[in-house]
């Protein structure tokens, strides 16, 4: 009984335990392309005639740094370019008509996680800011919204430069007090999105 416990416990330390290898490969200045299928919805407040979602494919690029300490926790900043679409317009409510217009989705979050074996298991937090934003259909100018994100990923080394990764995040993200003929209502917007990822390490 104790052996068989014993070659068990073994096995599993030999798995979970990194390879100084895998951990070196997640160090240092790194930047990738990516592949995202995102879904959102957004709303104004005190209505749900302006109620809206929409799903579209994006392309993204990405760029970070990587550090281990010597408990084996890796982490760093990432930055990201991606986007949310499609356009659409709604009608009703005493608002008259509003517009979501596409746009570019900008990411700045840490992540953190543990090497297993050759994967990079991690958390991340941080901001988005975006110009996909909901307005009063036919105004102009360039509006910005910014809000938190959060989500977690995995990314396997699949040589010593080169790793693929499959990432999932959140964004929380709205405008305060914007103005939609007479009324001036709060906008909220949701943005969830998988990624695929070719990530190149320097």
């Amino acid at each position: 009984m104790s052996r068989t416990f014993f070659a068990a416990a073994s096995a599993a330390a030999l798995f979970l335990a990194p390879s100084a290898h895998a951990q070196d490969a997640f160090q240092g200045a790194y930047a990738g392309v990516s592949l995202s299928y995102g879904a959102h919805d957004g709303a104004i407040s005190g209505t749900g005639a302006h109620d809206r979602d929409g799903r579209a494919a994006t392309l993204g690029a990405y760029g970070g740094w990587l550090t281990r300490t010597r408990g084996g926790f890796v982490w760093g900043p990432e930055l990201s370019l991606g986007g949310i679409g499609p356009d659409s317009r709604k009608s009703g409510g005493g608002l008259g008509t509003s517009q979501f217009d596409a746009g570019m989705l900008i990411g700045a979050r840490l992540r953190g996680g543990f090497v297993v074996q050759n994967t990079f298991l991690y958390g991340g937090l941080g901001l988005g800011l975006t110009n996909a934003v909901i307005r009063e259909a036919g105004s102009s100018g360039s509006d910005w919204a910014l809000g938190v994100s959060y989500g977690l990923g995995a990314e396997m080394a699949v040589s010593d430069a080169w790793s693929l990764r499959l990432d999932a995040q959140r964004f929380d993200l709205g405008q305060s007090d914007r103005s939609f003929g007479a009324a001036r209502r709060d906008t909220e917007l949701r943005h969830t999105q998988v990624s695929i990822g070719l990530t190149r390490r320097f």
